[in-house]
């Protein structure tokens, strides 16, 4: 609300990671939860200077002030892959994880939109993303090819 009332331009993406309920269901949610938290230190390594919140289940929000679409896009996919390069595994059994991903939508707030109207635009780029075949990155004014899936090491 601060940005918005101060007219700063800014970007706004929302990130969901994919099949979380899988890893909730298989592994249980204290695996879920931590999960939750290695994908929140990485959004906040990546996109360090920029507020990152849970906004609920498995979504995050990240909020890229003086950002356009294209450079707030380039930072979550550099979440993205350093995310994808870890291997992980189950505390308790050492059990192997599987990869972790996550996709996002990314809208700019210009144009006059308020708060609500650019995180549904976000919103609206996440399912495209998700749609599309997940582990990507979406947003207003950039290719609609998805960025690069990482492949195995």
């Amino acid at each position: 609300a601060e940005v918005q009332a101060a007219h700063r331009p800014h970007s706004i993406g929302l990130c969901d990671i994919d099949h979380f309920k899988a890893i909730n269901d298989t592994h249980g949610h204290n695996v879920g939860d931590r999960v939750l938290k290695m994908v929140a230190s990485v959004l906040q390594e990546s996109c360090g200077g920029h507020l990152v919140a849970r906004i609920g289940g498995e979504e995050f929000v990240v909020l890229f002030e003086g950002l356009a679409p294209s450079a707030a896009a380039e930072l979550l996919n550099q979440a993205r892959d350093a995310l994808g390069r870890r291997n992980f595994r189950v505390r308790e059994t050492d059990e192997p994880l599987g990869r972790i991903s996550f996709s996002a939508g990314v809208a700019w707030s210009g144009g006059g939109r308020d708060g609500d109207t650019t995180l549904q635009r976000a919103d609206e780029l996440l399912y495209d993303a998700k749609h599309s075949g997940r582990n990507q990155v979406r947003g207003e004014g950039i290719a609609t090819d998805p960025y690069p899936v990482l492949t195995a090491c």
